[in-house]
């Protein structure tokens, strides 16, 4: 089947760097809390922060294991940077009796003494898939399809002047699909 088309959202975040090898391993922007305490290597609690997302592409999550926290059981996994150096953990599923916690899956905890906050913010763009369309939208889609056929025969039926006016007129909408697909991708 075809995919569907790719959607570019652009903004600016200040990058999260390992403080072993300052790879880029998550940014300012998806911080959800930043007071929170959680130890490495079965060492004393410290100061941590977590976070809504890592880059994926930088981090390796390992080992799943089951850890009893303040809020309840969870499993848990540890995050290394792609260097080799623990960052801090993934919170993978609420084994908590009631589930209480389900917020809290699939986001990680990174300890404050692995990682450095860069001094600039930079442009992060991240492309995805572009929201299914509606069912409103689709109607929309085939009704502007069948007035094209309509218009299409109208001007087959035209003299060649009628032709060549409905042609301008035609490429004016042209020149401005690329301004209106660059609205769309910007809201």
């Amino acid at each position: 089947g075809a995919s569907r088309a790719q959607v570019e959202a652009c903004m600016e975040s200040t990058p999260i760097l390992c403080r072993n090898c300052s790879a880029v391993i998550s940014y300012t922007d998806q911080f959800l809390c930043t007071k929170r305490r959680w130890g490495l290597d079965g060492g004393p609690s410290e100061s941590a922060c977590f976070v809504n997302t890592v880059v994926q592409a930088q981090v390796d999550v390992k080992d799943p294991y089951e850890e009893h926290l303040a809020q309840g059981l969870f499993e848990m996994a540890d995050v290394f940077c792609r260097c080799g150096r623990q960052v801090g953990y993934k919170f993978c599923t609420d084994r908590s009796r009631r589930n209480r916690n389900e917020n809290q899956v699939g986001r990680f905890g990174l300890v404050t003494s692995r990682f450095l906050v860069a001094s600039e913010p930079v442009r992060v763009c991240a492309a995805r898939e572009a929201p299914r369309p509606t069912v409103d939208a689709l109607l929309e889609a085939e009704r502007r399809a069948r007035e094209a056929e309509t218009a299409s025969a109208e001007a087959d039926a035209r003299p060649p002047t009628a032709v060549a006016e409905t042609a301008c007129a035609e490429e004016s909408l042209v020149g401005s699909l690329p301004q209106a697909q660059a609205l769309v991708s910007e809201g």
